[in-house]
């Protein structure tokens, strides 16, 4: 518990002494992102010995139709769902920086601040960039997204059943391999300790590989459509090894900063073999984002998540979102869940209501 408290008072003094210097930076990215309720953000500040830092704070009330019952995934009551606090920065001509460092409580617990990301990568390697340290795998279309700029108020259910909690973040390497092609193609290679829920390994030399193929076409000067492909294989608890695969496809319109849609669907699917049950587990998901107003959202999803061979019904989800974006650094989102377990007694209504603000200085999120 002391050194939560020490550090939390180490962090907060040093946002108090940066404040001076968020006051100083000017300039806007003006990048579309998939999340652009809280897209656009200041540019970065480029000194090696001054990092922009940014904070994302995310409050959240929930209630549902289990109330406290610990049956519930997402109890009634209030939260600080997580804050988190980037710094990032060139280091010089050759690197850049980036470190992320999440305060979140669990269930029972007290406040922990521990690193979320961690990583250093090239910028001057032709058509290739590479990563080095610990970070979100590359792999389908939400894992890597942190909490604040997931396009919901919670990760898609097959992310959650599939990959765990946490999804798949470790320490690695990577490199992104821009292809020769007239359209954006993109190769990604990356190899990663062993250590999530389903890579874990008793062996020290264990190491997972991820692959990811990504292209992006023009459609028009309004209009893109992406298409992804994933790849894993690790070592697992079993003795023996486990396989992962993906396929998703965006499609984003955008005719002013006031009128945008996009659409969203992704399949994913785990083998883990040598398991005595849940050996196969596959689901979907489906979302639309649909923006009719320069600060208004509405939003839908479904998700369904199979157990083939376990004698266990699917689960699905179906959830609904209304988001109100006063401007860039803030956002206050409403969200209902239906969520069906496969009984009668395991059916569950949720609703949410988040407060998403950022402060200081923070980088364009991917497109």
């Amino acid at each position: 518990m002391f050194k939560y408290s020490f550090l939390l008072t180490f962090f907060l003094a040093h946002i108090i002494s940066m404040s001076s210097v968020w006051s100083q930076t000017t300039g806007f990215y003006t990048e579309d992102v998939s999340n652009a309720q809280i897209g656009v953000q200041p540019k970065l500040s480029t000194s090696k010995t001054n990092p922009a830092l940014s904070i994302n704070a995310l409050f959240l009330g929930r209630a549902n139709s289990k109330g406290q019952s610990v049956t519930s995934e997402a109890t009634s009551g209030f939260q600080v769902q997580e804050i988190e606090a980037r710094y990032t920065s060139n280091i010089d001509s050759y690197f850049r920086g980036d470190i992320v460092l999440a305060i979140e409580k669990e269930p029972g617990e007290d406040f922990a601040l521990e690193p979320e990301e961690a990583f250093v990568e090239t910028l001057s390697v032709p058509s290739v960039t590479i990563r080095a340290g610990k970070f979100y795998t590359l792999f389908g279309r939400h894992n890597y997204l942190h909490t604040h700029n997931f396009p919901f108020i919670d990760a898609p259910l097959v992310n959650e059943r599939l990959l765990g909690e946490e999804g798949l973040n470790q320490v690695g390497v990577a490199a992104a391999v821009l292809l020769p092609t007239s359209w954006y193609s993109e190769f990604i290679f990356q190899g990663l300790s062993a250590g999530s829920e389903i890579f874990r390994t008793d062996s020290a030399n264990a190491l997972v590989g991820v692959y990811q193929y990504k292209n992006l076409w023009d459609l028009s000067d309004y209009s893109t459509l992406e298409f992804i492909l994933g790849y894993g294989h690790g070592e697992n608890d079993f003795s023996a090894t486990t396989t992962l695969y993906d396929a998703a496809a965006i499609f984003k319109w955008r005719r002013s900063k006031e009128s945008s849609f996009s659409l969203t669907a992704e399949y994913m699917g785990v083998n883990q073999n040598g398991a005595p049950s849940n050996s196969q587990q596959s689901g979907f998901v489906v979302w639309s984002q649909y923006q009719f107003n320069n600060r208004y959202w509405i939003q839908a999803r479904a998700d369904y998540v199979g157990n083939e061979g376990a004698g266990v019904a699917a689960d699905r989800k179906y959830s609904a979102l209304v988001g109100y974006i006063p401007t860039e650094y803030s956002a206050i989102r409403l969200q209902y869940d239906y969520l069906n377990e496969g009984a009668e007694d395991a059916i569950e209504h949720r609703l949410a209501l988040q407060l998403n603000v950022s402060l200081g200085t923070h980088p364009a999120h991917s497109y």
